[in-house]
């Protein structure tokens, strides 16, 4: 879960008060099978060509374990 926090918004928890905003899920139009963050506009857009569970579920897991190195992070 936390990863997941990390690479949809680069924070590594919930601050205390809360979030300010909540993160916009938008659904891609093209032919990608990748899922991209803006994490600066919390802004997660989800692909919408994957035919099972299955091949949605390891494209994100793909995606939060490579793709979350978290601001300022080389």
């Amino acid at each position: 879960m936390q990863k997941a926090l990390m690479y949809m918004t680069a924070r590594d928890g919930i601050p205390p008060l809360g979030m300010s905003e909540k993160v916009e899920l938008v659904f891609r139009d093209d032919d990608s099978k990748s899922f991209f963050a803006e994490a600066c506009l919390l802004k997660l857009k989800i692909p919408t060509v994957h035919n099972d569970f299955e091949s949605f579920h390891q494209a994100f897991m793909i995606a939060i374990q490579f793709g979350c190195t978290g601001f300022g992070a080389a």
